[in-house]
């Protein structure tokens, strides 16, 4: 139970302590996109003491932990800060040099001094082309034999080099460290004397090619030898062979793959950095024993081909003679180079395969145990002398091959092969394997999930098993669709980074990943495809893939992502950085208002409502888009106002909110139906979404509000009829309302349309539409996951008081036996985790919060209570407890840090 926990934790409470320490919200992070680090500390609270606060705090960063010892060695001093702050903490900028950074924080609170962190570390990346010596360059095959072998993952290796006993020394002594920069079109493995230089698969992340190279930073000091080194690169074009026509993209006319590399010698002092090596045109390349087969593009990702005769893994080994190897070709590449520093792409899980079904006597089909993204290792393959092995992925059992999903093995003289993946990914749950001359066993199939490497800190847990179900298949699902840096519909089919499924996933996110580098990159990746086809501000609806269709609420998350993320993180600079993404968008929707009405612009595919719904999808011609997108463009610019108001861009928040007036005023005259009570067809989302963006006058909101319950609980029999938008929507505006109880019995649920329909189809995620066609691990129905820690945890973030400084719990008092009599959650943020854990039988009630150190909440029980406690003290009483209402429907009261039991009797 919640106490049980909570009695747990406080048995092993220990003294006050740092907890995490952050850097641009990574720890220890190497290559830093910026010169501008920012800073976060949390710290333990004893859970003896109460109301624990910051009071001040001193910052010190040095070029090594020798330095901290002396106050004169150091690089710099904050001196001692009187402040609360604790979340990203900004130096003076940095110098323009890639060099290593250590750094510690010592904190002053209410109940006394914490002593200095353990010493951190960062360095910096490859912030800008300047950073680059002008002796590096972008290398790659010749054109000639890119020409002839389009599909080859070459590798590119340097001469090997030496460090000097000088050099030895300082890495021996730990007084210097090596690191790797390496910038590239294409993917690339980074290997040092025959090891990979990272765990990291599928390096860089998308970037839109168009206008930006990423590079990556790799501390590789563990990897170095005292006697000969070799150095080397894995290439493949990946991304770079990407085309699409919705709008026209064709990255394929850039060089690929190709790569830039530097190999500094770092010492840990102020001193200059030392170049040992760098990608010229002294290298040479050979191809390697993989190649791609199929295309790079929507329906079409192709995948993997393993030639067995050529396998080996001595091609980058000190002495390993390159000699019939080609020399590399030089390529300009005229693109924005920025650093790239995120929670790369891992194996993060495997998968086992529960089934082997013979087909023939060649083929067999695979049944892994769940669906999910990532690569396959099939070991043992047996079939004719250099015949060829197809691998071929589905997530229908009755589908052999899904969008030419396929990875080919091509055995060697024995008729001996294996299958592993390198540069290609795929949705896999059922895998048909042909051209096999002897049977597979299921301990020769291993899959490998590949996600970006978040830790899943937030949590969910109940006394109902379908909100459990349902709450880990929206964590499987979300895992699925954050494959390569980016939040995409889905993995096999088109695999771009749609806005509009990014808005479904976003709060639910934020509360279960910390996931602020994560969407830092993504924030840059939606300044990066602004004005694409135009000089407008519009955005494209997929960033940073640039295709895809859509409408204003998926380029409009790139005003919803900043103002969620400022919540969360209390980041006033990304919300600077995005400011003229912001209002570039916001002037372009405006210039297509026409007598106060948002009026249908572009294509087929530019102006889309609520996608597949249960009725079907709001189409650009439809006035069920115009309806839905004047409410969305009334709903951002009331978070873009909230933006503006931070920034202190007071002209643009008043006209902000003088247009959202205008077009309040003009939807609600041209929609509402005062026959019906509603808007349009009042459905769902036509009742939901406008009193969620406040577009119903005052008088009407209760009979909106009732005629939304009866269209939920009657008209569709506690069944939803939303689609991507309008459910995210709708559970937003339910949690809002407090109506947990509707949510619950909508969840509850288990015939169509529903969850429960899609677990009781055996599904373990979301499929793309509620008939459960096409994709099967598709974007559209996330909106749900913020419920379990909003709603049924109760816990929220404020804009207002960003960075949960000030949040509040609000945990629902009124759920009946069949929907939960208890709830344990956890909410991620950077101060530590937020619980939130009661149980209720309608009499008695219990709950069980804690509260992070250096902030505060208020708790609200929507219920005439008797005889409350904390900690068995009468409510009034209890120490740390400010009692803000005890009234005969609503209790409300206001904590500081601290782990608090709350007890009381339901009247």
């Amino acid at each position: 139970s919640g106490l049980a926990l909570l009695l747990a934790v406080l048995a092993n409470a220990s003294a006050l302590n740092f907890d995490q320490l952050y850097c641009n919200y990574m720890i220890n992070p190497i290559g830093i996109t910026s010169l501008t680090p920012q800073f976060s500390w949390a710290f333990n609270n004893t859970f003896f003491q109460r109301n624990v606060t910051q009071t001040a705090y001193r910052l010190q960063i040095s070029y090594s932990p020798a330095d901290f010892q002396s106050k004169d060695a150091l690089y710099w001093d904050s001196l001692p800060v009187a402040s609360d702050s604790n979340l990203n903490v900004a130096p003076p900028s940095l110098p323009s040099v890639p060099r290593i950074y250590f750094w510690r924080v010592q904190v002053n609170t209410t109940v006394g001094s914490l002593p200095w962190s353990v010493v951190q570390h960062f360095s910096v990346g490859m912030v800008n082309a300047t950073f680059w010596s002008p002796t590096s360059q972008f290398i790659g095959m010749t054109t000639a034999f890119k020409t002839d072998h389009p599909a080859t993952y070459p590798w590119l290796r340097a001469a090997d080099f030496h460090l000097t006993a000088e050099q030895l020394s300082g890495l021996q002594n730990q007084s210097a460290k090596v690191i790797a920069h390496v910038a590239s079109v294409g993917f690339h493995e980074l290997q040092l004397n025959g090891q990979p230089a990272s765990l990291d698969v599928l390096v860089p992340s998308t970037s839109n090619l168009f206008k930006r190279v990423r590079s990556v930073a790799y501390d590789v000091t563990a990897l170095i030898a005292s006697g000969p080194n070799s150095l080397g690169l894995w290439l493949a074009s990946g991304w770079a062979d990407f085309s699409d026509g919705n709008p026209t993209v064709d990255w394929s006319a850039i060089p690929h793959p190709v790569a830039r590399l530097e190999l500094h010698y770092v010492p840990l002092k102020d001193a200059p950095l030392q170049v040992l090596t760098v990608s010229d045109t002294t290298w040479r390349f050979a191809p390697s024993f993989m190649i791609h087969v199929g295309a790079w593009r929507a329906t079409d990702y192709g995948g993997d081909m393993v030639n067995a005769s050529a396998v080996t893994d001595d091609w980058c080994r000190p002495n390993t003679s390159t000699t019939d190897w080609t020399p590399v070709q030089a390529y300009e590449i005229n693109r924005t180079l920025s650093a790239e520093c995120l929670e790369g792409n891992r194996r993060l899980r495997k998968y086992s395969a529960v089934k082997v079904h013979t087909i023939n006597s060649t083929a067999q089909q695979i049944e892994m145990e769940d669906l999910f993204t990532g690569w396959l290792d099939l070991n043992g393959l047996q079939g004719p002398a250099f015949g060829t092995v197809t691998i071929m992925y589905s997530s229908h059992e009755d589908v052999a091959m899904e969008y030419n999903q396929m990875d080919k093995v091509l055995l060697d003289q024995h008729g001996q092969g294996f299958l592993y993946n390198k540069f290609s990914y795929h949705e896999i749950q059922y895998v048909v394997v042909m051209g096999l001359s002897a049977p597979i066993m299921l301990d020769q199939v291993v899959g490998h999930r590949i996600a970006n490497d978040r830790p899943h800190l937030g949590r969910f847990n109940s006394s109902n098993s379908m909100f459990n179900a349902v709450y880990q298949a929206s964590v499987n699902n979300y895992l699925g669709l954050s494959t390569g840096g980016m939040s995409v519909d889905c993995p096999h089919r088109e695999r771009l980074g749609y806005g509009g499924d990014a808005h479904t996933s976003l709060e639910f996110a934020l509360a279960t990943f910390p996931s602020g580098a994560f969407l830092s990159k993504i924030a840059e990746d939606w300044t990066d495809v602004a004005s694409y086809t135009a000089n407008d501000g519009d955005l494209c609806h997929t960033a940073p893939t640039l295709a895809g269709g859509g409408g204003p609420s998926w380029g409009g998350y790139a005003i919803v992502m900043p103002y969620h993320y400022h919540a969360v993180h209390n980041d006033v600079a990304l919300l600077r950085r995005m400011w003229p993404t912001i209002t570039g968008f916001l002037a372009f929707l405006e210039s297509k208002v026409d007598q106060d009405i948002l009026q249908p612009f572009g294509g087929k595919w530019d102006f889309l409502g609520d996608w597949l719904t249960p009725h079907g999808s709001e189409t650009s011609d439809t006035i069920d888009s115009v309806l839905f997108n004047n409410l969305y463009f009334v709903y951002v610019l009331q978070l873009a106002g909230e933006i503006a108001e931070v920034l202190n861009e007071t002209q643009t928040q008043a006209a902000y909110a003088s247009l959202a007036t205008k077009l309040k005023v003009a939807t609600h005259a041209r929609f509402y139906n005062s026959s019906s009570g509603g808007y349009l067809y009042s459905y769902q989302t036509q009742l939901a979404l406008p009193l969620l963006a406040q577009v119903v006058p005052s008088s009407l909101v209760d009979s909106i509000s009732s005629l939304l319950f009866h269209q939920i609980t009657t008209v569709n029999d506690n069944h939803l009829d939303t689609g991507l938008h309008g459910t995210y929507f709708l559970t937003k505006q339910l949690v809002a309302m407090n109506q947990q109880d509707t949510l619950a019995d909508i969840i509850n649920g288990d015939t169509y349309p529903g969850y429960g329909w899609f677990l009781k189809q055996g599904y373990t995620t979301w499929p793309e539409n509620w008939q459960a066609q096409g994709s099967l691990m598709h974007g559209c129905y996330n909106g749900i996951g913020l419920w379990f820690n909003q709603g049924l945890g109760g816990v929220q973030a404020s804009f207002n008081s960003p960075g949960y400084r000030h949040f509040t719990i609000q945990p629902p008092v009124n759920l009946g036996p069949t929907q939960a009599s208890w709830v344990n959650s956890s909410t991620s943020t950077l101060h530590g985790l937020i619980e939130s854990n009661w149980s209720g039988d309608g009499a008695q009630y219990l709950h069980a919060v804690v509260v992070p150190s250096n902030i505060q909440a208020t708790i609200t029980w929507r219920t005439k209570v008797q005889n409350p406690t904390e900690g068995g003290i009468p409510l009034a009483q209890a120490p740390g407890v400010t009692v803000v209402s005890l009234g005969s429907s609503v209790t409300v009261v206001r904590v500081g840090s601290g782990a608090y039991v709350f007890r009381f009797q339901m009247v």
